[in-house]
């Protein structure tokens, strides 16, 4: 907010948002990860993301490009084993990229 005064009356304006252009932030968790994950659960990772937006994630696993989401989450069905593996996410807006470390994914049969 801002105020300005006089000597007869003061005025303060509503609350503003102010984007500094840059690079997303990944929050300090990382990837979130569930624990227990069995084979026919849903595989949800997400990761905490900030910057100006859009923000697009592209996900990883073992390295590989897996999907492109325009949220900061990987929704799976039906997990399987095979899926087990290190998942990383780069998350981009137009300043530029931000990837997270590894993370690794077990899916038990």
């Amino acid at each position: 907010t801002l105020a300005a005064s006089n000597g007869y009356t003061t005025v303060t304006s509503r609350a503003a948002e102010i984007a500094v252009p840059g690079a997303p932030v990944i929050g300090t968790h990382g990837i979130l990860v569930p624990k227990g994950l069995k084979t026919g659960d849903t595989l949800l990772l997400s990761v905490e993301a900030f910057g100006a937006k859009p923000l697009v994630t592209q996900w990883k696993k073992d390295g590989q490009a897996i999907k492109i989401v325009s949220g900061t989450t990987l929704q799976i069905r039906n997990a399987q084993p095979l899926l087990s593996g290190s998942y990383s996410v780069t998350v981009l807006n137009m300043y530029g990229k931000t990837t997270s470390t590894e993370t690794p994914v077990l899916v038990s049969p």
